[in-house]
């Protein structure tokens, strides 16, 4: 059986500030939109932004993968999704897919991001916690 993604953990406009000259989603917003989707697709495996960060650790993106689909114009409707799809001793890698709603749920980009637990004190990467880890385990996908 495999979990499926969690629920929308994105939902945003592209702002014409955010455009180029052709009305098209300009390249670092849409790091900006997966950054914050991390913290949306997070909180539903199990973890917030704020107590992780009262317990002295948080999570750092290590590497991102991005792949542009199809075109994000001004004033477009996007959310995103995320699947957990690999767990380490102290990484986690998740795909996300934005959506443009405005143009019927089509796929205008993906993302394969790799993120470290990360401790504060430290400023280095650590295991993830006993706790949060058998959360994180719950959202893999079973292997078939």
């Amino acid at each position: 059986m495999t979990i499926s993604p969690v629920p929308v953990c994105y939902r945003g406009v592209a702002h014409a500030w955010e455009c180029d000259s052709l009305g098209h989603l300009n390249a670092p917003f849409y790091s900006r939109i997966f950054d914050d989707a991390s913290t949306g697709a997070m909180l539903a495996f199990g973890l917030s932004m704020p107590q992780a960060i009262a317990a002295g650790f948080s999570w750092a993106d290590v590497r991102m993968e991005l792949d542009y689909v199809s075109e994000v114009t001004v004033n477009s409707v996007l959310s995103v999704r995320a699947q957990l799809v690999a767990l380490g001793r102290a990484s986690i890698t998740v795909e996300y897919t934005l959506h443009n709603d405005t143009d019927r749920g089509a796929v205008a980009a993906k993302a394969r991001i790799k993120s470290v637990c990360f401790d504060l004190t430290a400023r280095k990467s650590m295991p993830w916690p006993e706790a949060l880890r058998h959360c994180l385990a719950v959202n893999l996908p079973a292997l078939e």
